[in-house]
């Protein structure tokens, strides 16, 4: 049994009937376990939102440590909430409040981004855990590809440049032929028989 539900238990009427409505509900909704995880949710978000607790409790702390949640948990419920009611596929998807939250936490001008990258890599985000991991995989591509861009920059920067050798032949008086060439800025003259030799080996 939660805090919540043993607190409603104790006091079914709080000075604020607005809060004794939500925390009600959220005691009838535990009962039903994960299948009502979102109506809970809702039901905090709409009471920390509407500040119902105040005539209850000093703040938000209180109310907080009188449930059993921290306000970080509470924060994460709004933002899932937020999420579900901009996106419509959420509930239609089965989405949980972690994976909603986990969505949310990608700017809008990232999802589109996000999404297309899922396709192109064929990445599974299939489970909560590995959409949060493919998420954070995500975010790092651009830096990973900026130093992989950066690497291999300075590699051809730091790679010798090619030389070229322009050869021709000539023949000198008596008959004999060279091959003559330059390379590296000296002129080079081979005899052509030499060569013949050379690469008969």
């Amino acid at each position: 049994m939660t805090n919540t539900m043993l607190a409603v238990k104790k006091e079914m009427v709080f000075v604020n009937p607005i809060l004794t409505k939500h925390m009600s509900a959220i005691a009838k909704a535990e009962s039903a376990g994960v299948k009502k995880a979102w109506e809970i949710a809702k039901h905090y978000v709409a009471i920390i939102d509407s500040e119902c607790f105040k005539d209850d409790f000093d703040d938000v702390n209180a109310f907080c440590e009188y449930v059993g949640l921290s306000k970080g948990t509470i924060s994460k419920y709004r933002k899932a909430v937020s999420y579900a009611n901009e996106h419509s596929e959420v509930m239609a998807l089965g989405y949980t409040i972690r994976r909603a939250y986990t969505m949310a936490t990608l700017k809008d001008d990232e999802k589109a981004d996000f999404m297309a990258w899922v396709s192109k890599t064929g990445r599974n985000i299939s489970s909560d855990n590995l959409l949060q991991e493919a998420i954070s995989d995500f975010r790092k591509k651009d830096a990973i590809e900026a130093d992989a861009k950066t690497v291999k920059e300075s590699d051809e920067d730091e790679a010798e440049p090619k030389k070229e050798v322009k050869a021709k032949t000539l023949t000198k008086a008596g008959g004999d032929k060279y091959v003559t060439f330059k390379y590296d800025g000296n002129e080079y003259e081979i005899p052509i028989k030499a060569l013949a030799k050379y690469l008969k080996k």
